[in-house]
């Protein structure tokens, strides 16, 4: 929600209960009927998004995991064997490495191109 409709909709509520407290009477109060009396919330503070369903269905869930009350079905076929987290971790240790080789490459070409740009400007 905007600022300006944020704004808009707080004017207009105050212009409301304004109006209401100058012209009604406590007996005109509660002589009113429920639904007058309750104030309508727009339904975007109370709608939530499928994200944040999303995010509150995994915190519950890996809750109920941590806290070992009954197993989850999901992450108990999520187990790998020993053979799989190692394959994992030398493949991301050999990106890591290939990322920093690239690093060096580029920063002594760097150097390089440098020295020749120099070498350049002397002749």
């Amino acid at each position: 929600m905007t600022n300006k409709t944020y704004d808009e909709l707080w004017r207009s509520t105050q212009e409301k209960l304004r109006h209401i407290l100058e012209s009604e009477t406590v007996e005109e109060t509660t002589a009113l009927e429920q639904d007058q009396m309750n104030i309508k919330i727009p339904a975007y503070f109370n709608e939530k998004t499928r994200d944040e369903q999303e995010k509150l269905s995994l915190i519950k869930e890996l809750l109920r995991y941590l806290s070992n009350e009954a197993p989850c079905k999901y992450w108990e076929s999520q187990r790998m064997t020993e053979k799989e987290a190692l394959r994992i971790i030398l493949t991301h240790e050999e990106a890591r490495q290939g990322r920093e080789a690239f690093l060096e490459a580029q920063r002594l070409f760097e150097i390089k191109e440098e020295n020749r740009l120099k070498e350049c400007r002397k002749i």
